[in-house]
């Protein structure tokens, strides 16, 4: 057989010259093992066929044989196993970066989603908290003579005299000062609170002006006088009023203009 001719031709040569596999070891750097199982066609004892193809080349050569001559006759005997296709790791590497994108893109789309909602939540409690009151227009508040409302006059005989301090007129007619604060006026006493929202008043006395302003959510005024007082209100229910030291019923309702004429007690 050919692989045999193979070994027994390399054998053959070797003991020509008088050489041990120990020799031909120390002169080729091959193994002796390995010459032995080529020289005994045990091919299949070395790693594989690309060193037994590099072995039998130099051995051959060395012994001064036919080199390519043995190595075409290997081939022949021991043909090269077909060679698959293998899909190597760089075959993978779009698919792990398409999802290595996909997953920041995915995290910004949803911190997107919640930074818009945010958003649009924070301008909608915005709008409410600016919407005027219902019923009136927002300019109704600060001066009840340009907005349309009802308006109701009557007199008011209820109650006794609160004892206080006396206070001065004011000489101008007109007050934008801060809570607590009082028109002086005789005999007549009455206190607005704002209980809510803001209401603007307008007080008169002997067909006089003497406060015209815009009353904030917590703010109080007193007003006192001899004989009697008109007070219009822009917003009467967000107002509490008490007259000679008794409270009165609520004026009205939210957004409600009303004007209330209050007298001394008789």
């Amino acid at each position: 057989m050919a692989d045999k001719e193979i070994g027994e031709r390399l054998k053959e040569a070797r003991e020509k010259k008088g050489l041990s596999l120990y020799e031909a070891e120390d002169s080729t750097k091959i193994r002796s093992k390995y010459l032995q199982a080529i020289e005994n066609n045990n091919f299949s004892e070395l790693p594989g066929r690309v060193y037994v193809i590099g072995f039998l080349r130099n051995y051959a050569r060395f012994l001064g044989l036919d080199a390519e001559e043995l190595v075409e006759e290997y081939k022949k005997i021991a043909p090269a196993e077909k060679e698959y296709e293998i899909e190597t790791q760089s075959d993978y590497t779009p698919k792990r970066l398409a999802f290595n994108l996909k997953v920041p893109i995915i995290i910004i789309a949803i911190l997107a989603g919640i930074i818009i909602s945010w958003y649009f939540l924070a301008e909608g409690k915005v709008e409410e908290s600016q919407k005027p009151l219902e019923g009136i227009n927002s300019g109704d508040l600060n001066n009840p003579d340009s907005g349309s409302g009802s308006q109701a006059t009557t007199g008011d005989n209820i109650g006794h005299s609160e004892n206080g301090a006396s206070e001065d007129e004011t000489s101008d007619g007109e007050d934008n000062g801060s809570k607590n604060s009082a028109e002086h006026l005789e005999g007549l006493r009455v206190t607005i609170d704002v209980v809510k929202q803001e209401c603007w008043i307008s007080v008169t006395e002997e067909g006089r002006v003497v406060f015209s302003g815009t009353l904030k959510a917590g703010e109080r005024k007193t007003f006192t006088g001899t004989d009697k007082i008109t007070i219009k209100f822009g917003n009467a229910g967000a107002v509490r009023v008490t007259h000679n030291g008794l409270r009165l019923e609520p004026l009205g309702k939210d957004g409600e203009i009303v004007t209330r004429e209050f007298k001394a007690s008789p």
